[in-house]
């Protein structure tokens, strides 16, 4: 990293937030130096030909996930932009996680998008300088801070956007501080990118050691025979194969209805635990989303601590282990009173023995939903219960080592990220000095 040092003269910048600023800056109003929702010419555009269309999910932090649209399919419901132009997310939680962009690139120039998203066009400021400014925790505070609405769609308003004061350098330095922080930033994003490619290659890791754990054993001189399973080839010979209904239960879940109040802990009533609750890659759930009583729910499947439930939307075919009495809704399916080793069950079917066979099941158009009826025929290979629970024994000691590699490469992103959005802040705000 270039070396940085403090401003030898700092003033107060009137704005709490800020604190003091260099003597040099000042401070100013966005609306001051750039264009709420422009006006974006685009009569020069012929209604077939292609421009860009950026909905919400497209954008991440400067950059876009490219999507193209005819002209004519804009309306007045979208927002527009232009090349140079930039957005950001108005929407919680979107605004908080940085889903800001400079556009560039734009199709014949011109794009539409989501209405969730603030259009700001520079005039009177560096462009790069303004979206480093933007992601300063100061702005992004105040906005969070007087966001309107209820719950997931809280906005930040339009009269923060224009009003809201940032400090400003000098053009010249806007400049230097936009080239400092493009090449650290640089630096920063290809670290974490190359974490984020070393967790999902330890995934994938992770994910063979299972496979290769539950379908071909631990014994390499085992004696072997065809399972019966195209894309899984041979088994040891004296391992059954046999369908899921076989070895457990398998019920829907039942579709229950919170009270209208929360329960305190001395009231009766049992847990409701549902999909959003759930941390994709963790064996146990006990997360409990809040009571409801259970008279009247007759179509309710009661499950235990220690039952095994799979998730039939969403990430469809999650399998967990519950680690507190509970009670479902119809997104989860009950595996109950199973005649193998429990963990090893659930091994199974995180493995890609299962993985394939719930492909073949998911039916729905958007929502995607594994076809319950059908999850019992799935094939399952068992071995001896000395061998299951030498499997478990070795499976939860390997993927325990995979996972802390994991988690390393997850904490070092935590930091890296962190570490980023302070040095942004303190640069931007005039709290470091770049040389």
């Amino acid at each position: 990293m270039n070396d940085v040092t403090r401003y030898a003269n700092m003033k107060d910048s009137g704005i709490w937030k800020l604190e003091d600023i260099p003597s040099g800056w000042k401070i100013i109003k966005i609306k001051y130096i750039a264009t709420l929702d422009p006006y974006c010419e685009s009569s020069n555009i012929a209604n077939d030909s292609n421009v860009s269309f950026v909905p919400m999910e497209c954008i991440k932090n400067n950059h876009i996930i490219e999507r193209s649209s005819k002209k004519y399919k804009y309306n007045s419901s979208y927002s527009t932009f232009l090349n140079g132009d930039i957005a950001i997310a108005k929407v919680t939680p979107c605004f908080e996680n940085g889903n800001i962009v400079i556009m560039k690139n734009l199709i014949n120039g011109f794009g539409f998008g989501s209405s969730e998203l603030f259009i700001l066009r520079p005039f009177k400021v560096d462009t790069k300088f303004l979206f480093y400014a933007l992601q300063s925790h100061s702005f992004k505070e105040g906005a969070v801070s007087i966001m309107t609405g209820t719950g997931g769609l809280k906005r930040v308003s339009s009269t923060y956007m224009k009003n809201a004061f940032i400090a400003m350098p000098p053009e010249y330095e806007q400049k230097r501080i936009s080239y400092y922080l493009d090449s650290q930033c640089a630096k920063i994003d290809d670290i974490i990118a190359g974490a984020r490619t070393s967790i999902e290659e330890y995934k994938k890791w992770k994910a063979s050691v299972i496979s290769e754990a539950v379908t071909k054993g631990l014994d390499p001189h085992a004696e072997m025979k065809d399972s019966g399973v195209e894309w899984i080839g041979k088994i040891p010979k004296h391992w059954q194969v046999t369908r899921l209904k076989n070895i457990a239960s398998v019920a829907r879940g039942g579709s229950p209805r919170p009270i209208e109040d929360y329960l305190t802990s001395e009231d009766s009533g049992l847990n409701w635990i549902k999909i959003g609750d759930t941390i994709k890659g963790y064996k146990y759930i006990d997360a409990v989303r809040q009571k409801i009583r259970h008279e009247g729910l007759s179509k309710t499947k009661i499950v235990h601590k220690g039952d095994l439930i799979l998730t039939n939307s969403m990430s469809f075919g999650e399998p967990y282990i519950l680690n507190i009495d509970g009670c479902i809704h119809d997104g989860w399916v009950c595996i109950q009173d199973i005649h193998i080793e429990k963990e090893f069950l659930y091994y199974t079917l995180v493995s890609n023995l299962c993985k394939e066979q719930f492909k073949l099941q998911v039916s729905g158009g958007v929502v995607k939903n594994l076809n319950v009826d059908k999850i019992g025929i799935i094939y399952i290979f068992v071995p001896s219960y000395e061998e299951q629970k030498n499997i478990i024994d070795y499976l939860n000691s390997k993927c325990s080592e995979i996972d802390n590699l994991i988690g390393e490469k997850e904490a070092l992103i935590a930091d890296l990220e962190s570490y980023k959005k302070s040095l942004i802040y303190e640069v931007v705000t005039g709290k470091r000095k770049v040389i």
